[in-house]
């Protein structure tokens, strides 16, 4: 991480803006799901996101203390459905509550860095549907950008924190 923005800054003087989108979500009940199997998930979903952000924000700071650092959540950092996502959903609320102890860090201090959490419903995407059935009726990645794009665009002196995406074909509750 360290590296990649090093390199973001020798190439182009600064970083305006983060999304932290990697992510990984396996799936089993608690009561048989390896704990390697959580453990990777929250080393991916939350420590390299942290990684990222600490790296982004010493580089924000350092070239105007400005900039946009936006983290992909999940409504399931909001409710969670009884199943299989346990480690998932664990790592996506502690997204959430990461996302907003930096934003409550750095707002009021002076500082324009933003810290917003976009927070999509179901997407169809390889990982919700690996077998590429229609999914008419779930997210599309162009919806999820679209909403990453609105949060970014908002003027320097203002916050969009917490964004929650889903299809209005969809019951989220």
């Amino acid at each position: 991480v360290e590296s990649l923005f090093a390199m973001a800054q020798e190439r182009f003087g600064r970083v305006d803006i983060l999304v932290n989108n990697a992510g990984i979500a396996p799936f089993d009940v608690v009561e048989t799901m390896p704990a390697t199997d959580v453990r990777r998930c929250l080393e991916l979903n939350i420590v390299a996101a942290y990684s990222c952000m600490s790296a982004a924000i010493r580089l924000m700071q350092a070239t105007g203390d400005v900039g946009k650092i936006i983290n992909i959540g999940s409504v399931r950092s909001h409710w969670t459905e009884a199943g299989d996502a346990g480690a998932y959903n664990a790592s996506k609320a502690g997204i959430r509550s990461m996302t907003e102890t930096v934003a409550r860090q750095l707002h009021g201090t002076g500082s324009r860095i933003a810290v917003s959490l976009v927070c999509p419903g179901v997407v169809d995407t390889s990982l919700t549907n690996p077998a590429g059935d229609d999914r008419p009726d779930w997210l599309r990645p162009e919806d999820i950008a679209r909403s990453v794009l609105h949060v970014a665009s908002a003027p320097p002196e203002v916050n969009i924190f917490d964004v929650v995406v889903f299809s209005m074909a969809q019951k989220p509750w």
